[in-house]
């Protein structure tokens, strides 16, 4: 027989007597012996009393501990019937129903009514204790609607289908070994829940945005996405309260054709009014494709970007670094066809990757698996020459052993393997300018030196053909930055070992090495920092600038390894020197010497925003102003970080994804990245090169 089956006796009892007086039944149940019977009295019975019960001290009656489990669940409370009737009820604690809880009654129908509340609401009665760091032991509530909550979150970060909210393996890895309770959840809810999940957290972003001290700095790129849809990334630059770099990806959406400059301009001025951002733009980074500075005009014109528009439009430096770089590569074109042919042969076929690797074995070499580089991403072409430099000798014995002509000479590899060396200072360039969570516009005048010193050092170096590469790659240089970003030196000013002394040396020293006259000169930049503070000083201005007291200097610490050869050339030249005569903070920051409070190592691992932050009391004004400049990012590398995710969350099987689900799934991730702070830029072709060993290689071995 069922259990469910059997009579409650005490809910029988109570349906069956509830007519009868309450007063009337006895009061001393806890002192029935097991052959006492109770019997129900009427009325008008009188009662026995007994004197020496009577003058029993109440405090020593103990009363029988409840051991059933399922008083963990209910709360006994005196239910009051009429004036003097009182009546002990167990009460729920889940949907505060009262139950009887006689102890005649027994705890069956207190059973039954849990496991129905359970089956009926779970997710709010499922408890499970928890270490606390603070208070010890505390108890865990499992919320379903939580749960689906963070599910959502969980599959847009971690780049998963949908209906892996719904796997049966995973469903049951939860409640196995997690939560009983756990209730899998279906591919359109999860999507339901994603979506609403995005809305929420935008509504967080956009009050972060409304109450953010400083200005914002966009930076936008487009992208050809699985779908063959095109995509537009944008992304917002801002500096914290506490002053931490932020990036946030604010869209991710369609672009239709065509890809005009206004096109452009109304897609990104709709995502600034959805974010209520438009009076905050500060600057927005472009590459170099003509309908982006088509998109720049009118956002000019409908903007009104202040101070002059000076910081307003900024070229990604990266891009520019590799057109420079494909024009110097097109100089060695036949040689590194003929390596690209070597390596493409090899790795084409397993058999002959496989003799390779028995071939790297007889020479005492660990085998590799050779992989070719993508021509249209240069640093993909650095790292495979990089991998190839120890395995020149057994490329060439292979490879020239099964080919009757266009064979691979050392000659080939030497002129290659000099171009490495003479490319490090780009790839260092690129990696410096692709930072996310540190200012690029303080170092980018660092790595413009470095290129034009490397262009003097390798000018007239006729033994790889340098001569000509060099001067391919100078003109690209200077068409683009002949005249110098103000971003770049008033990011330079800001950095308190620098400032307007130390631009005046690094300009001279770029003017010397590309033997051109700056456009560009120092008293034009003092004149155009001076007549910025001012405006800023006339927006923020509290009345008390003239009158603060001296900085105190805190240091603190990075910076990129191009700036060594620039702090020896300051040293060589002296102290700073103020350029601004009035008493302003302008002023008291030329002219207080900070790097001599700095040693050589709290100089070289300098970190600026830390810097202003302990100086932002000393520095109202001024500080308003550096947070804005460092604020700009100096290349795309943001945004175009963004379309590797892409292509994994629009890959072959999920190219059915509207834009408004990738961009929700986008966004999530991004998001979620800041919080933990993982959105470092990672150099992709850097791994995917130096993973120079497979399992199946490693099986042959």
């Amino acid at each position: 027989m069922d259990p469910r089956d059997y009579i409650d006796f005490g809910e029988h009892y109570d349906n069956n007597f509830e007519h009868l007086n309450l007063d009337d039944m006895p009061n001393n149940e806890n002192n029935l012996t097991s052959n006492d019977v109770e019997q129900p009295m009427h009325a008008n019975m009188p009662l026995e009393s007994n004197t020496q019960e009577e003058n029993i001290d109440q405090t020593e009656v103990k009363k029988r501990k409840k051991t059933s489990e399922v008083w963990k669940h209910f709360k006994v409370c005196d239910q009051k019937l009429d004036d003097e009737t009182i009546l002990p009820k167990a009460v729920c604690i889940y949907c505060k129903h009262a139950l009887t809880c006689k102890t005649t009654n027994g705890t069956g129908h207190l059973h039954r009514h849990f496991n129905a509340c359970l089956k009926k609401n779970g997710h709010n009665h499922a408890r499970q204790s928890q270490l606390s760091a603070n208070t010890g032991i505390s108890s865990f509530k499992y919320s379903q609607a939580k749960m689906r909550v963070e599910l959502a979150r969980f599959i847009a970060c971690a780049e998963l289908p949908f209906r892996f909210a719904e796997n049966r393996c995973f469903e049951r890895f939860v409640q196995v070994a997690l939560q009983p309770e756990f209730k899998k959840v279906s591919r359109n809810t999860n999507r339901s829940d994603v979506v609403k999940l995005y809305d929420e957290e935008k509504k967080k972003l956009i009050n972060v945005f409304s109450n953010l001290k400083g200005s914002i700095a966009v930076t936008s790129d487009m992208w050809d996405g699985g779908n063959n849809l095109p995509f537009i990334c944008i992304t917002a630059h801002y500096i914290d309260e506490n002053w931490l770099l932020q990036k946030r990806i604010i869209a991710f959406r369609l672009l239709e054709f065509p890809h005009t400059g206004s096109s452009i301009f109304h897609a990104m001025m709709n995502v600034f009014k959805e974010y209520n951002i438009t009076h905050k733009i500060f600057s927005i980074t472009f590459d170099n494709a003509s309908n982006n500075s088509s998109a720049i005009e009118q956002f000019k014109h409908v903007l009104h970007p202040p101070y002059g528009g000076n910081f307003f439009h900024m070229r990604c430096v990266c891009h520019i670094i590799n057109l420079m770089v494909q024009d110097g590569l097109k100089v060695i074109q036949t040689q590194l066809q003929l390596i690209r042919d070597a390596i493409g042969y090899i790795s084409s076929s397993s058999s002959r990757q496989q003799d390779f690797a028995h071939l790297c074995m007889s020479h005492g070499l660990k085998p590799i698996k050779l992989k070719k580089d993508i021509r249209i991403r240069w640093n993909s072409t650095y790292h495979m020459l990089k991998s190839c430099k120890c395995y020149t000798n057994v490329i060439n014995f292979y490879y020239n052993n099964k080919m009757n002509d266009n064979l691979l000479r050392d000659e080939e590899w030497n002129v290659c393997f000099a171009l490495v060396d003479f490319f490090k200072v780009f790839y260092d360039a690129t990696c410096n300018c692709s930072g996310v969570y540190y200012p690029t516009s303080p170092i980018a005048l660092h790595d413009l030196f470095s290129i034009n010193a490397t262009f003097a050092k390798y000018r007239f170096d006729t033994t790889c053909n340098f001569t000509n590469i060099c001067e391919q790659m100078e003109t690209k240089y200077k068409k683009y930055w002949t005249e110098i970003p103000y971003t770049f030196c008033f990011g330079a000013i800001m950095d308190p070992r620098i400032k307007v002394s130390g631009l005046e040396v690094i300009l001279t020293e770029i003017s010397r090495n590309l033997s051109i006259s700056l456009p560009l000169t120092i008293s034009n930049i003092q004149k155009t920092f001076n007549d910025t503070y001012l405006l800023y000083e006339k927006k923020y201005s509290v009345g008390t600038i003239a009158t603060q007291s001296a900085p105190t200097v805190h240091l603190f610490g990075s910076s990129s390894s191009s700036s060594a050869a620039i702090f020896g050339m300051l040293a060589s030249k002296g102290k700073q020197k103020s350029v601004i005569s009035s008493r302003t903070e302008v002023f008291k920051y030329l002219d207080t010497e900070f790097v001599e409070f700095m040693t050589e190592e709290e100089r070289n691992n300098f970190n600026i925003l830390d810097w202003w932050k302990a100086h932002e009391k000393n520095f109202h004004v001024l500080s308003i102003m550096a947070r804005d400049v460092l604020t700009t990012p100096v290349s795309t590398v943001a945004s175009e970080s963004a379309f590797s995710a892409g292509g994994r969350v629009l890959d072959e099987k999920r190219t059915r994804l509207t834009p408004q689900i990738c961009e929700a799934l986008m966004c999530l991730k991004d998001w979620e990245d800041a919080d933990f702070r993982t959105q470092s830029f990672v150099d992709e072709d850097l791994s995917y090169f130096e993973d120079d060993s497979t399992s199946s290689l490693n099986e042959v071995c």
